[in-house]
């Protein structure tokens, strides 16, 4: 059995190890609990490789479908945050 890192378990209490989605969400969500106030999805997808977790087909169409939820917030071109609603 592999070591768990907190990322690991974290996405796995979000349900979100499968969806791509909810994979985007939970890491962002992750790294802004963790100090980062802005993100960019090169963030996110260095966080999953550095967790030895599967890359995301498309971060930046997860980004947008997150936006559509209210999930999370551009804050302009180029970085992003979560919102309330993305917790």
């Amino acid at each position: 059995m592999k070591d768990e890192t907190l990322q690991d378990i974290f996405l796995r209490e979000k349900n979100a190890s499968t969806n791509q989605v909810k994979k985007f969400l939970a890491t962002s969500a992750f790294l802004q609990l963790n100090g980062k106030n802005r993100l960019s999805t090169a963030d996110i997808s260095k966080a999953l490789r550095e967790a030895n977790q599967t890359k995301l087909g498309n971060p930046s169409e997860y980004l947008n479908q997150n936006v559509k939820k209210g999930h999370c917030e551009k804050d302009g071109s180029k970085e992003f945050f979560v919102t309330s609603h993305g917790f």
